[in-house]
């Protein structure tokens, strides 16, 4: 979805992102959230909460491995 959005944004297509950029950083934050529930609920440490909400949706890849390895699943 961040794609389509820089890509309509660089087009300057603006219809596209008037509607994408709501979305997308509504569905962003329903990922904070639920990891923050994950995280309540001891299934994931809060660093790694705070790891996607400062950096966004790419730090899991690294974060769950090193959650996998302390024994999270």
């Amino acid at each position: 979805m961040l794609v389509v959005l820089i890509r309509a944004a660089v087009m300057q297509n603006e219809e596209v992102v008037a509607v994408l950029g709501p979305t997308h950083g509504l569905l962003f934050l329903v990922l904070v959230a639920t990891l923050a529930w994950a995280a309540r609920r001891r299934w994931w440490s809060w660093w790694l909460v705070g790891a996607v909400a400062v950096l966004g949706p790419l730090a899991p890849i690294p974060g769950l491995e090193r959650e996998h390895r302390r024994g999270y699943e």
